[in-house]
């Protein structure tokens, strides 16, 4: 298995859990520098990933709206309370 094969079957294994960056880190015995540098190069490597992703919101009730705010700058007003969503969203930062 190259180094390649490994860290993006680790990126997966921490995108199927609930750790944090740096637990997960710690348990596998990497560097959070070394997490974020494959991490990096998976996203990349996504079909799709220089875009946007589509992202389903529900029709519903009148909801406060929801505001996330990247370091990179970009920022994404959710119209929806979908704990489920925002978690995956800031798992994407």
């Amino acid at each position: 298995m190259t180094k390649q094969e490994l860290m993006f079957a680790l990126l997966k294994e921490y995108e199927q859990g609930n750790l944090t960056i740096p637990a997960f880190c710690t348990e596998k015995g990497i560097r959070k520098s070394t997490f974020h540098y494959w991490r990096r190069k998976l996203l990349a490597s996504r079909p799709g990933s220089a875009g946007f992703i589509p992202i389903p919101i529900p029709a519903s009730a009148e909801r406060p709206a929801i505001r996330l705010a990247y370091p990179n700058g970009v920022s994404i007003h959710l119209p929806s309370t979908d704990m489920a969503l925002i978690a995956q969203l800031i798992r994407l930062a």
